[in-house]
């Protein structure tokens, strides 16, 4: 992961500006480009996710295949080893199977075995491609590479995806809209008035509230989009062809970030600081851990080692 600094704060920079710049017209950004339905922001937030969980069932095969060829690992590592590479596995399909059905993408429960069909269909073969990639690579230094990578998943998608939500219940631009149902909240502002939404659903006008409705800050699936930018540039640890372009990588990560965040803030389901935090999430620390591997040479300098 040859990354020079000062890609990481160019990233870091815009992403930070547009979290200082939403915290001041989140309201009337959304209002600008707000269009609930529009079916390309739909799809995006059913499917969006994808590239980023098909590298996490990627690693889940690699981790697996890795695993088994360590002669210097306990029993007890391998077994927890091989536990988290069907986990990686798992977490690809039901996370991704959920969105598509789910009230973040086309609202319709009708929709999730075929959701889940496809999901098995499009992970398994990664998991797989996984495994037989990193069948012949240097497994101690490759098993180093998937831990990281791993590490930062789960470090970086947990406070996006659950911890901050739970302390910052700010509702959704989407219901903010309905009619003064619910008022514009700051993320730094305490939603505390809506503690009866919080703690069950209500049906309003048709339709079911539910606590899921006040978790905007930050944006879970803007931070699986920002994965991108931690697996493209990591993909010359795998295939050689690609050595030298991590730079460039990194860079198309940060435009499918990009695209992700538009669309969340297109159908009313964050807003900008929502989105631009849980980016600068990733990137730091993707960064951090980064330099850490460097200092602590879990890595070779030569990526050549990693297939010897």
């Amino acid at each position: 992961m040859n990354i020079k600094k000062r890609h990481f704060i160019v990233i870091a920079s815009i992403l930070l500006v547009g979290l200082i710049v939403g915290s001041f017209l989140d309201l009337q950004i959304s209002e600008a480009i707000f269009m609930k339905n529009n079916f390309v922001g739909l799809l995006f937030a059913s499917f969006g996710t994808y590239p980023t969980y098909m590298g996490l069932a990627f690693l889940g095969g690699g981790l697996l295949s890795t695993t088994i060829r360590r002669k210097d690992m306990p029993l007890w590592g391998k077994i927890i080893c091989y536990f988290l590479s069907a986990l990686a596995y798992f977490i690809s399909v039901y996370i991704c199977a959920d969105d598509f059905p789910s009230v973040n993408g086309f609202n319709d429960s009708n929709l999730y075995p075929l959701s889940y069909t496809l999901c098995f269909l499009v992970f398994t073969p990664f998991f797989v491609f996984g495994y037989f990639v990193c069948k012949k690579s240097n497994p101690k230094y490759l098993w180093n590479a998937l831990m990281i990578i791993a590490v930062i998943y789960i470090v970086g998608m947990l406070p996006v995806s659950v911890l901050i939500k739970l302390v910052i219940h700010r509702p959704r631009y989407r219901w903010v809209v309905r009619g003064g149902l619910l008022e514009f909240h700051n993320w730094w502002e305490s939603a505390a008035n809506y503690k009866d939404f919080l703690d069950g659903s209500f049906l309003v006008e048709g339709q079911v509230i539910t606590k899921e409705e006040f978790k905007s800050f930050p944006s879970g699936h803007s931070g699986a989009g920002a994965m991108l930018m931690v697996l493209l540039p990591s993909l010359p640890l795998f295939f050689r062809k690609l050595e030298g372009k991590e730079t460039i990588l990194l860079y198309v990560g940060f435009g499918w970030t990009l695209i992700c965040m538009f669309f969340r803030i297109l159908v009313g389901a964050h807003f900008l600081s929502d989105t631009c935090m849980s980016g600068l999430i990733i990137i730091l620390l993707f960064f951090v851990l980064s330099e850490f591997a460097r200092t602590k040479k879990l890595l070779p300098p030569d990526q050549e080692a990693l297939r010897t």
